[in-house]
């Protein structure tokens, strides 16, 4: 989506390969972020011309912590509501973050850093099962190429 929207995309950090954290919980918690950052930014494309999402990961002391930064407009997101038409069928990826986050003894806070920029991050125990072992993960482009090493 980033690129069709023409947003700059970019993933940075690293995690253990392994974390006391269920696929689904994080699989739920990515794309529940991307999704609102994505829109985020397509909607801030014409006040904020150098639209972009920004993801970076970091795990330490048994905590990982996921931070997307991208463009937005002050919107009633930031106060839990959806911006979405329908209202009622729309909205529970907050919720659904908001949940995960509480099973992991963690947090989700979500602020404006600047102009056109919102920032959400994500705070969870993930105490890691494989000691040393890392799965790095890096990119960063306009059109979304991944490099993993």
């Amino acid at each position: 989506r980033c690129e069709d929207a023409g947003i700059q995309f970019s993933v940075s950090g690293s995690f253990p390969a392994r974390l006391d954290l269920a696929s689904a919980d994080l699989a739920s918690l990515l794309c529940n972020l991307l999704n609102n950052a994505v829109e985020g930014a397509m909607a801030a494309k014409i006040a904020c011309p150098a639209a972009e999402v920004k993801v970076h990961f970091v795990t330490a002391a048994g905590r990982l912590l996921i931070q997307i930064e991208n463009s937005a407009l002050p919107t009633a997101q930031l106060h839990g509501k959806t911006t979405k038409s329908h209202a009622e069928l729309h909205g529970f990826g907050t919720r659904i973050i908001q949940d995960i986050v509480k099973r992991y003894d963690g947090s989700y806070t979500l602020q404006y850093t600047g102009p056109c920029r919102v920032c959400a991050t994500v705070d969870v125990c993930v105490q890691s099962l494989a000691t040393g072992s890392t799965g790095k993960y890096s990119t960063s482009l306009k059109a979304s190429r991944s490099v993993i090493s």
